[in-house]
């Protein structure tokens, strides 16, 4: 998801004509913002192995574009939900005791016994352990949106960024 300003060029371009070198105020305190959306986003996503929150990251792409995404595997799973669909064993991952008390009952903690080309799934619901060959029906999952909604919630300090940005370039014009 990307964040919009409309107009915002042509107004950069009025104080650039000026000699105000806007950009590089704005852009400074929109980077702030950025760290303050991926720690927010960090802390509200899934921690059953923290991977997908570790993942999570911004990068600047031109002075005033940056992208906040998150590189793990299933992170547009996590994102965006899944729609139904079957589970089949296919490769080991480990989930030790304390991780799975992390899950509580309120989680599903998959897992795959046996190593690669595991046969058996192994996982936990409400609490009850599990085993079995395959799932024919998972239900899929609901879009968690957790980076959607970390730039949802510091829109005001994007807003507040571009103002402080261009009170600090007028300022060091001397205006």
């Amino acid at each position: 998801m990307g964040i919009g300003i409309d107009g915002i060029d042509e107004a950069i371009d009025r104080f650039e004509s000026a000699g105000i070198n806007l950009r590089e105020y704005v852009s400074a305190e929109l980077k702030l913002v950025c760290q303050d959306i991926v720690r927010y986003a960090s802390m509200n996503a899934p921690r059953v192995t923290g991977e997908y929150a570790d993942s999570i990251y911004w990068e600047q792409l031109a002075p005033l574009q940056f992208r906040i995404g998150a590189r793990d595997w299933k992170a547009a799973m996590i994102e965006f939900g899944t729609e139904p669909h079957p589970i089949y064993p296919r490769s080991a991952i480990t989930i030790s005791s304390r991780e799975r008390k992390k899950a509580g009952k309120q989680q599903t903690v998959l897992s795959a016994k046996q190593g690669k080309g595991a046969s058996v799934l192994h996982f936990f619901i409400g609490g009850e352990e599990i085993f079995c060959r395959y799932v024919l029906r998972h239900p899929g999952t609901l879009p968690q949106l957790i980076i959607h909604d970390a730039k949802i919630a510091h829109l005001d300090q994007i807003t507040e960024a571009i103002m402080v940005g261009v009170r600090n370039a007028l300022a060091a014009q001397g205006r």
